[in-house]
């Protein structure tokens, strides 16, 4: 049986998937204090966005509004792909309002993304997976899951000439 106080949650859930199948994420702002305030301004983060996924699949998968929401989510994941020669590419966020305010695809990115996309394709039969990933891209879905392991490499390589101590520029 379904715990009464999450099931409660879920009418507001699905009310706050956008229109283009994403979750909304608002951007917190730092004051003075180091105190944290939401601010308005709304950013597409995949990353977030998966976890709503896969505790909708986990616990509401039999409810056939949140199968609806979650393969819109779904789709929503692979619209927001980048196509390259590893395969299916994933950044971890972007503001929505800001064309040129995107992060580069990466593996940590690129494996939340794959790893929702199977349990979703798990869950869902394959008539309705069908509609989350088009039959042109499964190709690329599944190179990028053989490609993993080089895609950690590259990340890797790349984020040690990005990392600096807590508190300066840089990842």
């Amino acid at each position: 049986m379904l715990d009464d106080a999450k099931f409660r949650i879920l009418p507001e859930l699905l009310k706050d998937q956008k229109e283009n199948g994403l979750w909304i994420t608002l951007r917190g702002e730092q004051k003075n204090g180091g105190l944290y305030k939401w601010g308005d301004t709304q950013v597409e983060n995949i990353g977030l966005h998966t976890f709503v996924i896969e505790r909708l699949l986990e616990d509401w998968n039999h409810i056939p509004d949140v199968r609806t929401a979650v393969i819109k989510g779904l789709q929503a994941i692979v619209s927001n792909a980048v196509r390259a020669e590893e395969g299916l590419l994933w950044r971890w966020l972007k503001v929505p309002t800001r064309e040129d305010y995107l992060y580069v695809p990466d593996y940590d990115d690129t494996a939340r993304a794959i790893a929702s996309l199977l349990i979703g394709q798990k869950v869902f039969t394959q008539g309705e997976f069908i509609e989350v990933i088009p039959a042109s891209d499964i190709y690329l879905f599944n190179a990028c899951i053989s490609n993993l392991a080089t895609l950690a490499e590259k990340d890797l390589c790349f984020l040690d000439s990005e990392l600096q101590p807590n508190g300066k520029e840089g990842g």
